[in-house]
């Protein structure tokens, strides 16, 4: 087998030991330390391994789009992330291949690829879904759910955010995200799990662009949900679930109008007159 090239072993390093890094902070970040409990993966096995470099250029790229470090409609040129992520053209056409099929970036005549925009209506459409799927998922988890998992929740709870500190919001963000996918996963349903962490990569994209402008107080709601999954009561799950996940998209709705910086990334064509003035 032919041994790989000096340069190839330089560039797979490199990307190795970001994702090693990545993968500390995410774990120093988790309740959990990374201790393989099943519940929060913070940092993949693919990460950890260096020879697989088009899956780890993958996961940083989706990274960077999901933190909105690379902005909703922002030009994605395979020369200027090869030169900053230090990997061959090979593996980005790789990863942007990937991104493309999960909706978060796509194709555009002789530019490339740019990210997909937001407009509001796609901020509404992700919360219709959201509160159509995650109540669901907690009711059923209200009697499948183990108590390690609720003991994690419980823990999960505890994390706040400082508007503005973009470290603390990055991992509120973080914790949020975990805790909604360990629910999901308790509902004892693959497909519906699926679905709800999908939504998350667009849910983070959305707050990640509004959670600076204003305080959003979820930690009181996470605690009724925790207690009514303790309860095994799924019609309380449920309900608060829904109360919750309403008040979230009316909090980052209103963020998104106030916030009229946000118009200069493909958010401003879906501010019509008449939707401002209805409380959109």
């Amino acid at each position: 087998m032919k041994k790989p090239g000096r340069n190839t072993t330089a560039v797979t390093a490199v990307v190795a030991r970001k994702s090693a890094k990545r993968t500390a902070k995410a774990q120093a970040l988790s309740p959990l330390g990374g201790q393989g409990h099943g519940l929060i993966q913070t940092g993949s096995d693919i990460e950890r391994k260096p020879g697989n470099l088009g899956e780890m250029v993958y996961q940083e790229l989706k990274r960077m789009i999901v933190a909105c470090e690379i902005r909703p409609g922002e030009d994605v040129s395979e020369t200027r992330l090869a030169t900053r992520l230090k990997v061959g053209k090979a593996s980005i056409r790789f990863a942007l291949a990937r991104l493309r099929q999960e909706g978060l970036v796509r194709s555009q005549a002789r530019s490339g690829h740019v990210v997909s925009s937001l407009t509001m209506q796609d901020v509404l459409n992700v919360y219709e879904l959201r509160i159509i799927l995650e109540p669901l998922a907690a009711r059923r988890a209200a009697s499948l759910i183990s108590k390690e998992a609720l003991d994690e929740l419980d823990r999960l709870c505890s994390t706040f955010y400082r508007p503005g500190d973009r470290a603390s919001e990055n991992q509120f963000l973080t914790v949020n995200r975990a805790f909604h996918t360990i629910i999901a996963r308790s509902s004892g349903n693959e497909r519906l799990a699926a679905l709800i962490e999908l939504l998350h990569d667009e849910a983070a994209r959305i707050l990640s662009l509004c959670i600076s402008h204003r305080t959003m107080d979820w930690d009181s709601a996470h605690k009724e949900i925790v207690d009514a999954l303790r309860r095994k009561d799924g019609t309380a799950a449920e309900t608060v679930q829904r109360r919750e996940l309403e008040k979230s998209r009316d909090a980052v709705r209103l963020a998104l109008i106030d916030r009229g910086g946000l118009m200069n990334i493909n958010l401003g064509g879906a501010f019509p007159a008449d939707l401002i003035k209805s409380g959109y």
